[in-house]
């Protein structure tokens, strides 16, 4: 789907040689897969109690410095950088994506790096490395 997300407007989906859904690649991630995963890295010992105020995070768990949040909604990734830029958590690496069925997360897309660059370089911190 990524690759789709990058060279096509539509996209269909065929099932035993039969459509079974057709649209633009955003349209069939938010219909088809709605939770939004967003991993990002950080040594700040406040991060994971200010990860837990996103109104759309619907989980936040820790591995040693690495956080996987999920959530859904439009806003959700919005929603993790404004808490990142508002608490000053400097973020060392990062990515997202929809969360697909059966777990698996496609690399970011650029963007939501480039977003938490601008956030990053704004918020004072220094080092930041996209996934």
């Amino acid at each position: 789907m990524e690759e789709a997300e990058r060279l096509c407007d539509r996209v269909a989906i065929l099932e035993r040689g039969q459509i079974v859904d057709i649209g633009s690649p955003e349209e069939l991630v938010r219909r088809d897969c709605p939770m939004r995963t967003v991993l990002l890295a950080t040594a700040n010992a406040l991060a994971e109690e200010r990860l837990r105020t996103i109104p759309s995070a619907e989980t936040v768990t820790r591995q040693n410095s690495r956080f996987t949040i999920q959530g859904q909604g439009d806003d959700f990734v919005t929603e993790v950088i404004h808490c990142v830029s508002e608490n000053h958590i400097r973020v060392t690496d990062s990515s997202h994506g929809a969360t697909y069925p059966g777990g698996c997360l496609p690399e970011a897309d650029g963007a939501f790096g480039s977003r938490l660059k601008e956030v990053e370089r704004c918020s004072g911190a220094r080092q930041f490395k996209p996934s």
